[in-house]
Parts: structure tokens; C-alpha cells; sequence
């Protein structure tokens, strides 16, 4: 896929948010670990909502601000990185599944607030302010509920 406007970075995220969820279902379905499969069952359900609020907030998006290029500051940072393919090992604790996630999480976070410092239009700086912030708020919300999870 051709990244160059922030319309294709949003379903880029999206796909990446479905990627992992898949990825993480998988591991949880192996895994031996009790504690290890009650996490990846929430981390899964979590990134399912996580691609849904991504959606959402596109679909109120204004089109000019969805059709912004951003290919030139893609040649400086490329995304083509962000994807969830690195399978989780069938003994992975909860530390290491949080370490794992948490690292994608950042590297989507990092593209954001990156692209947000370059919009050079409202409508698209306001479009990055809401996608990096759904981000940032949702990854410190799966990272409380997990360390939850962990002192039960």
C-alpha cells in the first residue's frame, strides 16, 4: 500500500490496529498461561475497539484535511515498518506482551505527533491533535488496565 496523504496513513493505522488484534488473538489462543490469556483476550478487544475510534474519528474528518500529501515527510520517516508481524512467543508473560504492544503503540504515536508538528493547514493539524491524542489516551488506558489485571 502507497502511503501519501493522511487519508492513507489513517488506514494504514487501522490496518495495523486489525493486524495486531489478529496477532494477539492468535498468541492468546496459544498460549498456556492464564494470566497471559486473559491479557491478550482484553489487548484483542481493545484493538478492535481502538480501529473503530480511528474509523470514526476519519469519518468526521474534513475531506481536505483527509487528502493532505504527506509523502515528503513519509521519505524522512517511513512507515513502512508499521505492521504487526512479529508473532508473540507461546511462553510470553504479561510484562513481555505489555513491552511488545506498548512498542507499537509508540512507534504509531511517534508518527503522529511527527506529522502533527508538519500540518501546515488547521484542518489537519486538528485531524493529527485528535488522532495522536486518541492514541496517547488509549495507550495509557490499555496500560492501566493491564497493571490492573496484573495485581489481581
Amino acid at each position: 500500500m502507497r502511503t501519501e496523504t493522511l487519508q492513507d496513513i489513517i488506514a494504514r493505522t487501522r490496518n495495523f490496529h486489525q493486524q495486531l488484534q489478529q496477532r494477539l488473538k492468535e498468541s492468546g489462543d496459544a498460549s498456556g498461561d492464564t494470566r497471559a490469556a486473559l491479557l491478550l483476550d482484553y489487548l484483542c478487544q481493545f484493538e478492535q475497539s481502538l480501529a473503530e475510534l480511528v474509523t470514526a474519528i476519519e469519518r468526521g474528518a474534513d475531506g481536505a484535511a483527509l487528502n493532505t500529501w504527506c509523502y515528503e515527510y513519509l521519505n524522512k520517516h517511513p512507515i513502512d515498518h508499521l505492521d504487526a508481524d512479529e508473532v508473540l512467543p507461546a511462553d510470553a508473560g504479561p510484562d513481555r506482551i505489555m513491552e511488545m504492544v506498548m512498542a507499537y503503540h509508540n512507534e504509531v504515536i511517534g508518527l503522529y505527533r511527527f506529522l502533527h508538528r508538519r500540518m501546515e493547514t488547521e484542518s489537519s493539524r486538528e485531524l493529527m491533535a485528535n488522532l495522536k491524542t486518541l492514541e496517547e489516551q488509549q495507550a495509557m488506558q490499555m496500560m492501566q488496565a493491564a497493571n490492573r489485571l496484573q495485581d489481581a
